[in-house]
């Protein structure tokens, strides 16, 4: 996604920051970025990798980690309680890890071999995870209100929302669905934006096609659509990946 995102802002915001993955890549881009979330593991997790114990973190987060479904359990009844920050951010890394979107239930790591390979990438690439989230100020506000909150020229937001619901085919694989009226809700925040730049991902759908009229449109590629069959070992379906863009992109139609 991140070419499609203006070359120049002043900051750049994620108001769904789930694993930040477009947001850590663009440290040079922008002089300001915002991570904004609310559920409670990521921030646990995000809050601690942009902390000055960072480094502390990490090292013990890949220590403690165990792959197993009694070690998933122990973090899940322990996170809600756990006073410590370190501690609490270790075992919802745990959850997140070992769970499919962190819904707690035990991803199948079948073979030891596989659990150390993602151990010893982990640690290979510890540094420069903290490095790429160095300066990341992390929220915790209703995605909605960071928007408006931030509808400031010279920012740049990268909205990647939950899907319509009926894109969702498991929803056990997600911990945060939208009803319509939500939906609606949400477009109604980004179709009032004025001076920031907006960009959205998701699946093709009539609601923000009709919904963002006088917006640019773009099938950026075919994709993995990981429902449930896939998780378990099926064919995983093809979908096209779209977005949706305020202002001008490569490639783009206007709606």
């Amino acid at each position: 996604m991140a070419y499609l995102l203006p070359d120049k802002g002043e900051t750049y915001i994620e108001p769904f920051g789930g694993s930040f993955g477009v947001g850590k890549r663009l440290a040079t881009r922008y002089r300001t970025r915002i991570y904004n979330d609310l559920e409670p593991c990521a921030l646990a997790v995000m809050r601690q990798l942009t902390s000055s114990q960072a480094e502390e973190f990490y090292r013990r987060a890949m220590q403690e980690i165990e792959y197993h479904p009694a070690y998933l359990q122990k973090c899940l009844d322990c996170f809600e309680n756990e006073s410590d920050p370190l501690q609490r951010g270790i075992y919802a890394w745990a959850i997140l890890t070992l769970s499919y979107s962190g819904n707690g239930k035990y991803r199948n790591f079948s073979t030891s071999p596989k659990a150390t390979e993602r151990y010893w990438k982990a640690m290979r690439n510890r540094k420069e995870v903290i490095c790429l989230l160095h300066n990341v100020q992390v929220t915790e506000q209703d995605a909605m209100e960071c928007i408006r909150s931030h509808d400031v020229e010279g920012t740049v937001i990268y909205a990647d929302p939950p899907y319509v619901l009926e894109q969702q085919q498991d929803n056990k694989l997600y911990y945060k669905r939208w009803n319509m009226q939500v939906q609606q809700r949400f477009l109604d925040t980004v179709c009032a934006v004025r001076h920031a730049a907006v960009l959205i991902s998701g699946y093709d759908n009539e609601l923000y096609n009709s919904r963002l009229k006088g917006w640019w449109r773009c099938d950026v590629g075919e994709v993995s659509k990981a429902i449930a069959t896939a998780r378990h070992g099926g064919k995983k379906p093809r979908a096209h990946e779209i977005v949706w863009a305020n202002y001008p992109i490569a490639g783009g139609e206007k709606l």
